[in-house]
């Protein structure tokens, strides 16, 4: 096994053990990885059987393994995960603070959930908001809108959560064209007078459908704007054999959003460490301070 960085790798392997790997997801596709990562490589054998991908900044010249932005994890692809690939990594990566989906022996790992949805169950709070709906005179419009609502996503969200700046909504902006791109794209927009008032966007590969973000005013909110998109999108993939993942948060009101549809846990892991020079955490710790 061997690091190999982006601009060295050979990206047709590296695409294919993503699309021959079980279970793996568009995260690990060099073309995902291309726009939300800082920098990327990989950890992989010789003949592209196995690995994992990478991502990483660099900061003081100490490279640290980090989680980008829509991003939700990394994964290991083909056979043999590693019991050491986090002391694999440690050797390549001073600093790291990076999801993955597999379970490694580390005592210091944290798990996460996400939400996955495989058969709907509303409960009564989503029954209410579907019927506040369609007496709201509110309309859906399925396609051909991304960028009005990359627009209004623009303009609500970032007020809303802090992270959400603009470097962030750049890496949006720049993901959402590639996805449509390779044709993985879906929308679901709520109008109100022919004017946008909300809507959400997906993304899918294999049989995995991935809610990447979404936004609303705040009168097309209580009128079950979310809710009619998440709906319809459940009830076009009701015949199929298709997965529905939410993502994951770690706010727990989002969270009791996702399960309203008769969603439910899934658990992947964070895994952190800092072996970088005593210069870097002072610094890093004077930059936390002053946010």
């Amino acid at each position: 096994m061997k690091i190999v960085e982006r601009v060295d790798l050979n990206k047709e392997l590296w695409d294919k053990l993503v699309l021959d790997s079980a279970d793996s997801t568009m995260f690990s596709l060099s073309f995902y990885l291309d726009a939300v990562a800082e920098n990327w490589c990989v950890l992989v054998d010789e003949t592209y059987s196995k690995g994992i991908a990478l991502p990483y900044t660099i900061r003081l010249n100490v490279k640290t393994l980090y989680t980008p932005f829509y991003l939700m994890y990394v994964e290991w692809l083909g056979p043999d995960l590693p019991k050491n690939l986090i002391t694999l990594l440690q050797k390549s990566f001073a600093v790291g603070d990076i999801c993955m989906k597999d379970e490694l022996a580390d005592p210091n790992r944290k798990e996460y959930v996400r939400q996955e949805l495989i058969e709907s169950k509303y409960n009564e709070q989503t029954k209410r908001a579907l019927k506040r709906f369609e007496k709201s005179g509110l309309q859906l419009v399925k396609g051909k809108l991304e960028n009005d609502i990359l627009t209004i996503i623009e303009s609500e969200l970032p007020a809303k959560i802090a992270s959400l700046d603009k470097q962030a909504i750049l890496s949006l902006n720049k993901l959402v064209f590639v996805i449509a791109q390779n044709n993985m794209l879906s929308s679901y927009a709520i109008m109100e007078n022919n004017h946008l008032v909300g809507g959400i966007l997906s993304m899918q590969f294999k049989n995995r459908i991935i809610y990447l973000k979404g936004a609303f005013t705040e009168s097309a909110k209580k009128s079950g704007g979310m809710f009619k998109c998440i709906s319809t999108l459940i009830e076009e993939e009701s015949t199929s054999q298709n997965i529905i993942d939410f993502g994951g948060s770690r706010v727990e009101n989002v969270r009791k959003f996702n399960m309203n549809f008769g969603a439910f846990d899934r658990i992947y892991f964070n895994y952190k460490w800092n072996k970088a020079p005593f210069h870097f955490k002072v610094l890093k710790r004077l930059k936390n301070a002053m946010k």
